[in-house]
């Protein structure tokens, strides 16, 4: 599945008859970013990447299932 982010990846599996989104996100620390700021419009960026992909899957399949998984730092 094509995700525009370095920090996202993102599967479909198909489980015993279900339909998962199966998403890896990478959290950096807010110390790692230049300021608080850059650090929250990062997390937005990544949430509303999730968002689109979640969507576009679940418009294809209203059942699909997401699973979101980090690390956080």
């Amino acid at each position: 599945m094509h995700v525009d982010s370095a920090d996202i990846t993102a599967v479909v599996a198909y489980v015993g008859g279900r339909k998962l989104v199966v998403v890896s996100v990478y959290i950096p620390t807010l110390k790692s970013m230049q300021n608080r700021d850059k650090g929250r419009e990062a997390l937005t960026s990544r949430l509303d990447i999730i968002r689109e992909v979640v969507q576009r899957e679940q418009l294809r399949d209203p059942r699909t299932e997401v699973i979101i998984a980090s690390d956080f730092n």
